[in-house]
């Protein structure tokens, strides 16, 4: 299967999209059981984006994995065109899975995305909105939020309804139901 490193961010941006605390904020726990897998999903997925496309000499990704064919020269895309481009969504991904899950190793990967990518944001910054995304995610004010509920997971659906409502791409929101395991995305 041909793949480029842009169809792995983009799956792996679905994931971290803040879909499990707006299905809980809509009542649907068996909803947000599916966001929280396909939080998990996100995870394995930016592993293998990682282990695949990550030019570790230079920084950044390949716009091709190593399993492809054999290339002359493997070329990083780093600018955005009518889709943000994958360094651009894997360095962001990167973060909010590193906020969201505490993970090892995620911001690091971000920094690297980061650094491979910065003569090219500071040249014309405005073809790379996206890495400017993830930059002020980095480092700009950023809000966390988690949401503690009863066992029964009533009582912060307004809340939840609330963050889901508008664009907060410098927000990171988790539901934890009492009960439940606090250490299965860690």
């Amino acid at each position: 299967l041909a793949t480029q490193s842009s169809d792995w961010a983009f799956l792996v941006s679905r994931g971290t999209a803040g879909e499990y605390p707006r299905q809980r904020a809509r009542g649907h726990a068996e909803l947000a059981g599916a966001a929280l897998e396909r939080l998990e999903q996100a995870l394995r997925l930016n592993d293998y984006l990682l282990a695949h496309f990550r030019d570790e000499a230079d920084g950044g990704l390949f716009f091709t994995s190593d399993c492809a064919e054999d290339l002359i020269v493997r070329r990083k895309e780093f600018h955005d065109g009518a889709t943000p481009s994958g360094n651009g969504v894997a360095m962001y991904n990167c973060l909010r899975l590193h906020r969201l899950t505490g993970r090892a190793g995620l911001e690091e990967a971000a920094e690297d995305i980061g650094c491979a990518n910065a003569r090219g944001v500071a040249e014309s910054p405005l073809s790379h909105a996206m890495a400017l995304v993830a930059l002020e995610f980095a480092v700009g004010p950023g809000t966390e939020v988690v949401l503690a509920a009863a066992p029964d997971g009533g009582g912060c659906e307004p809340f939840a309804a609330a963050l889901s409502r508008p664009f907060l791409p410098s927000a990171v929101c988790l539901w934890k139901r009492g009960g439940e395991a606090g250490e299965r995305l860690a």
